[in-house]
């Protein structure tokens, strides 16, 4: 009689499947050359600077939005201005 902690023999062997699975990708992924020697094309490997490209486009978009908040209140100023000298005629 089994155990109410043990687990069926299917789902064992699918989670040191699922572990084998990851441990293959995490080596792939620090070890290019061992990707090389199974035969995976350069093109499957991500680029080591691929993480700064979307750090410098994060970068750019945060400015772009700065720069439109400064305009935003600079012109919101400018017309307030304008409006209470109109109002004060």
């Amino acid at each position: 009689m089994a155990t109410p902690t043990s687990q069926p023999a299917s789902t064992t062997t699918m989670s040191r499947s699922l572990a084998a699975a990851l441990t293959v990708l995490m080596l792939l992924r620090t070890h290019p050359a061992a990707a090389f020697k199974l035969g995976i094309p350069k093109t499957a490997h991500r680029s080591a600077s691929r993480g700064s490209v979307t750090i410098e486009n994060v970068i750019w978009a945060v400015a772009v939005i700065g720069i439109a908040a400064i305009v935003v209140v600079g012109i919101t100023t400018y017309v307030t201005n304008k409006t209470a000298q109109i109002a004060d005629i």
